[in-house]
């Protein structure tokens, strides 16, 4: 029998790499695919992940870097050649019989979106549902948990949690989580191809509500402080993060903001999958709380404040100069998902449990 190995792409962020981790857990060969060679490839080969480094753009590449491999998990770029390397990928796997396609999605893919990277997920979906003889699983989570822990660094020296969102509620789910589905689903591709899961916490959470978890995590009071767009595009680029996501993420805000993620959750699926609830919050948020950024101290608090104090100053993106640079700019009539009775639809379809079928039951793999 051909020993299993199976492909990972965006190996260095956060999906990616938990992917890999929970299947190096279960002994499984994983084959990285990387652009480039730099310090966090070279982590990745020490710890037993063959390394390939190739153009995600070139099918001749992607080819030669699934020979041998017989499944993969998909994370998209995200930046304008979304799509094409979607495409590329997707015509590599038909050339190379792989059995099964894991892709990382979006809960808000549509096609009529006013985010251009949403509608590039929602075709990228249609690019890998459409392949012959490959199987595909959809996984499309609501906001990550990181999404409200990445300043983790904020709450522990400064008492406060940055918010975009006023009191709209998500149940967000933990990156391990989603890996965990992901996992479950390329080591069992029978049962899960064909299917989409949207993995969330269990329970619906305000960011006042996450705030009053972070002041019994971390031991100090935690209030949400509600920071305007204009000031987290100066944060978010001082963290490294790039216009392309920021494009989309300043509508994904709205959506929020509108009860997107509220509707039709939490879901089962994480349980349904991999065996296990999902974890909590405060679960999640004691691990960030963990990381050498949130341990207090003098230096610490004072780099922090520092660090708050000079992001007004900071230069930031103009989204809608962007946007239109790359000609991805909104067409007339785009909605927003709670705009969108088809998306409604089909999410509340999505999340229904089957009646009459089996309960999914794979051995779990956190």
């Amino acid at each position: 029998m051909t020993p299993l190995r199976i492909l990972v792409t965006g190996t260095t962020g956060k999906t990616g790499a938990a992917v890999i981790a929970q299947l190096r857990r279960r002994n499984v060969t994983v084959r990285a695919v990387v652009r480039r060679h730099d310090a966090r490839s070279e982590k990745l080969e020490q710890s037993g992940v063959e390394l390939v480094v190739a153009d995600p753009l070139d099918r001749g590449q992607m080819v030669q870097t699934m020979a041998g491999v017989q499944r993969a998990y998909y994370l998209p770029p995200f930046d304008p050649s979304m799509l094409s390397a979607a495409r590329v990928f997707a015509e590599a796997a038909e050339a190379a019989s792989l059995e099964s396609i894991v892709a990382l999605s979006q809960w808000l893919a549509s096609p009529g979106h006013p985010a251009w990277l949403t509608r590039q997920l929602w075709e990228m979906e249609a690019v890998f549902k459409g392949l012959r003889g490959v199987g595909c699983t959809i996984i499309n989570p609501p906001f990550f948990a990181d999404n409200y822990l990445r300043l983790i660094g904020f709450a522990a020296h400064l008492g406060v949690l940055p918010s975009l969102t006023g009191d709209s509620r998500n149940a967000p789910p933990s990156t391990e989580d989603i890996a965990a589905v992901a996992a479950a689903a390329l080591l069992d591709p029978t049962m899960h191809a064909g299917r989409t899961y949207s993995p969330t916490g269990p329970e619906l959470l305000s960011t006042s509500d996450m705030s009053r978890v972070l002041t019994n995590v971390l031991g100090r009071h935690v209030r949400r402080f509600e920071m305007p767009m204009w000031l987290f595009l100066k944060a978010a680029r001082m963290q490294g993060v790039g216009p392309s996501e920021l494009s989309g993420f300043r509508y994904w805000v709205r959506d929020h903001k509108l009860g997107a993620f509220a509707f039709c959750t939490p879901t089962d699926h994480v349980q349904r999958v991999t065996g296990r609830a999902p974890e909590s919050f405060d679960a999640i948020a004691r691990r960030y709380a963990a990381q050498p950024e949130a341990q207090r101290g003098l230096s610490a608090s004072a780099r922090a404040f520092a660090d708050f104090m000079r992001t007004p100053m900071s230069p930031g993106y103009n989204l809608d100069r962007f946007d239109k640079e790359r000609d991805i700019a909104a067409e007339p009539g785009a909605k927003f998902a709670m705009e969108d009775d088809a998306w409604k639809a089909w999410r509340t379809e999505q999340v229904r449990p089957n009646q009459g079928l089996r309960t999914l039951r794979t051995a779990a793999v956190a």
